[in-house]
C-alpha cells in the first residue's frame, strides 16, 4: 500500500498535466481558444504540495510571500519606471495591486520553486550550505525560470495580449530586457529564500536539502513536460496574422513554433540533465 502510495504522489500531477493538455487540445481542435496557461496548471499544484512535504507549511506559505512581494515590487517599477524588465503595460484581467494584476504576481511562486527544486537536485548534498550553493542555487534556478516564462512570452503578449512593450522587441513584440527582468527578480527572491527559509529547513531536518528525493524527480519531468503546452499549440492552433503595437506582423503559428524550439532545447535539455542526475545519485545511495 505504501508502495502505491509513493507511485500515486509521483506520478499524480505529470498525469494532472497530461490531462490538462488533452484538455486544452481538444477545446482548440474544436475552434475554442488554446489557453497555453493550462500547461503550467500541474506545476502549479505539484509547486505547493512539494513545498509543504519538502519545507513545512508555514516555509511554503513565507516562500509564496517573499516571491509576491519581489515580483510586484519589480513588476510595478518597470511599469512605472522601466527597471528590471523594461516599460511594458499589463492589460489581463482582475484585481491589481497598484499596476500588476493580482495572479501574475502570485505566479512567480511555482516558476521559482521549480528552478530552485532543480537546481538543488543538480547542487547536491556536497557543500551544501556554503556560499557558492547558496548563490548557485539561485543563480542556476532564476535562468530556469527564466525559461520557463520565455516559453510562453509570445502566446501571451502577442497572441493573447496579456501584456505589451510599447518600444517592441526582437522576440515577438518581447524584448532581451523581459527575460533579464526575469532572471533578476527570480534571482533576488531565491536568494532570500536562501537567507530566511533554507538555513532554518537545514537545522530542523538536514536531509530535506540536496536530496534526491521523489519531489525532485517528478519537479525535473514537469519542467521538460512544458514544451508539450506550445508544441500541442503549434499543432492545433490555425494560423493568422497578429499585428503589435508598432504596427509590425507576426505569425500566430511562427510564435508557437519558436517557443516550441525554445522549450525543446531549454527546458527539456534541463529536465533530462535534472531526471539522469537524480537517477546517478539514487544508484550511488543504494551502493553505498
Amino acid at each position: 500500500m505504501k508502495t502505491i502510495k509513493k507511485q500515486v504522489s509521483l506520478w499524480g500531477f505529470v498525469l494532472i498535466h497530461v490531462i490538462a493538455m488533452i484538455s486544452a487540445a481538444v477545446t482548440a481542435m474544436n475552434g475554442g481558444d488554446f489557453q497555453i496557461s493550462m500547461g503550467l496548471f500541474g506545476i502549479l499544484l505539484f509547486s505547493y504540495f512539494a513545498g509543504a512535504s519538502l519545507f513545512g507549511f508555514g516555509n511554503m506559505i513565507l516562500m509564496n510571500v517573499i516571491s509576491a512581494a519581489c515580483a510586484f515590487l519589480f513588476e510595478n517599477t518597470s511599469v512605472s519606471f522601466g527597471f528590471p524588465f523594461g516599460y511594458f503595460n499589463h492589460f489581463a484581467e482582475g484585481i491589481r495591486i497598484v499596476n500588476v494584476p493580482l495572479q501574475v504576481g502570485f505566479g512567480y511562486y511555482f516558476y521559482a520553486f521549480a528552478g530552485w527544486l532543480l537546481a538543488d537536485l543538480l547542487i547536491g548534498r556536497k557543500g551544501q550550505n556554503d556560499l557558492v550553493s547558496k548563490i548557485g542555487r539561485p543563480l542556476i534556478g532564476a535562468f530556469i525560470a527564466s525559461g520557463m516564462d520565455l516559453t510562453t512570452d509570445a502566446i501571451n503578449g502577442l497572441v493573447n495580449g496579456d501584456y505589451e512593450y510599447p518600444a517592441g522587441g526582437g522576440f515577438f513584440g518581447s524584448p532581451l530586457t523581459n527575460s533579464l527582468g526575469w532572471i533578476f527578480t527570480v534571482f533576488v527572491t531565491l536568494l532570500l529564500w536562501e537567507i530566511l527559509i533554507i538555513p532554518r529547513v537545514a537545522k530542523k531536518d538536514n536531509s530535506r536539502i540536496g536530496t534526491a528525493s521523489s519531489w525532485h524527480l517528478q519537479n525535473a519531468i514537469l519542467v521538460a513536460l512544458q514544451v508539450t503546452a506550445p508544441l500541442i499549440g503549434f499543432l492545433t492552433v490555425k494560423d493568422f496574422t497578429v499585428t503589435d503595437c508598432l504596427g509590425y506582423s507576426w505569425q500566430a503559428h511562427y510564435a508557437y513554433e519558436s517557443s516550441t524550439m525554445i522549450a525543446l532545447l531549454a527546458l527539456v535539455m534541463a529536465g533530462i540533465i535534472g531526471t539522469l542526475v537524480w537517477i546517478r545519485r539514487r544508484a550511488a545511495e543504494k551502493t553505498a
